[in-house]
């Protein structure tokens, strides 16, 4: 579950800001975050590291020393909404993930 201060990425995982609240509404996680202007048109696609809760990251091996089972962080899809959406447009952004 993302929560405050969890890493936001571009889908080429470039830094581009942090979230800074998240609630989950209808079975809908949805959040705020503070990103680089050029990520905030509608529909853009970008991702978020759901860090530990603990606080803690897991120690990874370098990339190249990765072995059989090693375990990695991946960031979870999003994409930006309006500031209000409205309930049609949240339903269309669920089917639309469960479709990929």
């Amino acid at each position: 579950m993302v929560k405050f201060g969890d890493p936001v990425v571009d889908a080429k995982g470039r830094y581009i800001g942090r979230v800074t609240s998240s609630a989950l509404v209808e079975g809908i996680q949805l959040g705020l975050a503070y990103v680089d202007r050029s990520y905030v048109k509608e529909g853009t696609e970008i991702r978020i590291f759901a860090l530990p809760r603990e606080g803690k990251i897991p120690p990874e091996r370098a990339k190249d020393e990765f072995i059989l089972g090693d375990k990695v962080l991946l960031p979870e899809e999003a994409l930006v909404l309006a500031r209000f959406p409205m309930p049609e447009i949240l339903s269309a952004n669920v089917e639309r993930r469960e479709e990929k």
